[in-house]
């Protein structure tokens, strides 16, 4: 449903999770720290009393510091193509924020999205002319200096453009400008702008982050505005931890790296990825957890959801044919 050219456009279904997704028309749009390119903050001088980090020689810090390749993307109409620019190394700072370790995933709690996440500097466009050669090349600009980019995607038409923004690492401890923003860019103009008005809302991009629904609507997962601060780690456990094999029902499962250990990171967990924990997979290979999985827009119709639902409980042990159902339905009724 569509609510005029500056609402929300929220679409919900009673098979689909509606915890964090937004549509937002595109119509409706109304530094690293003086360090060298890699974020270090160690002075050249050759001091061995320094005992901070140390730069290497001028020749060799051109040769770690030369920007690699651009990574390349064409648009849907194969006339343009996005040379999207990155630094060789990541900063230290990068590095060395703190990560959650929680279900096997590791997680960046102030930006709301998977760790160490490597991001792009830049964003340029050329045109593909008839003889194969690339026209003169057009700097998306708009947004602050030093800006990480990610998840750069076309809109269907090849008009629009949409990325993520992170600013740089704040030392506040809300941290606002470490959070991702969804910026759009006109392609013609290469002018960007935010996508949302309000400079609240911040893109969830833990499991997914946004997809075009049509060539000027964007499906948002962004962070929920009641979600509240994350819980605090407690000082002292609230009693002894406990292992018991009396249970009736023993359910056996795999070890894995990062695994939930206690209350805390199951609160921890819920509060950032907002996912159900799947704590009942059975151990056999090729087991599942219940209820929807694999869910994902059709590429062959419009606006239209699948996804997969398990028949045999999840355990492959179980003998049951069909095994899988896929379903499918539109996310606009008709």
């Amino acid at each position: 449903m569509r609510i005029g050219q500056d609402a929300l456009h929220i679409k919900h279904t009673n098979k689909i999770p509606s915890s964090c997704a937004y549509t937002k028309s595109i119509t409706a749009i109304a530094t690293e720290d003086a360090a060298g390119p890699n974020g270090s903050t160690a002075t050249p001088e050759d001091d061995e009393s320094n005992s901070g980090y140390r730069l290497p020689p001028a020749e060799i810090r051109d040769i770690v510091d030369a920007p690699p390749l651009p990574a390349l993307s064409f648009s849907p109409q194969r006339d343009k193509i996005l040379f999207l620019k990155r630094r060789s190394l990541p900063p230290l700072s990068e590095l060395a924020k703190p990560e959650d370790k929680l279900a096997g995933v590791r997680i960046d709690g102030k930006s709301n999205t998977r760790s160490r996440m490597s991001f792009y500097t830049g964003i340029g466009i050329h045109d593909l002319r008839d003889d194969g050669t690339l026209g003169p090349e057009k700097l998306i600009h708009g947004f602050p200096d030093g800006s990480k980019l990610n998840f750069v995607t076309w809109s269907t038409d090849g008009r629009h453009l949409a990325f993520s923004i992170r600013g740089q690492d704040q030392e506040e401890e809300d941290d606002v400008g470490s959070k991702l923003r969804v910026w759009v860019a006109d392609v013609e103009t290469g002018k960007a702008k935010p996508l949302f008005q309000s400079p609240d809302v911040f893109l969830n991009a833990i499991f997914d982050n946004y997809v075009w629904v049509n060539d000027s609507t964007l499906l948002v997962c962004t962070i929920p505005a009641s979600r509240g601060k994350p819980p605090k780690k407690p000082l002292v456990p609230s009693g002894p931890k406990i292992q018991s094999n009396e249970q009736k029902t023993v359910v056996q499962v795999r070890t894995f790296q990062d695994l939930l250990k206690d209350e805390y990171d199951e609160d921890l967990f819920e509060t950032l990825c907002d996912l159900p924990v799947a704590e009942d997979i059975p151990i056999a290979f090729n087991s599942v957890r219940k209820g929807m999985r694999s869910l994902n827009w059709r590429a062959d119709k419009p606006s239209t959801l699948y996804w997969v639902e398990t028949q045999d409980g999840g355990d492959a042990k179980v003998e049951v044919s069909p095994r899988d159902i896929v379903y499918t339905q539109a996310a606009e009724e008709e």
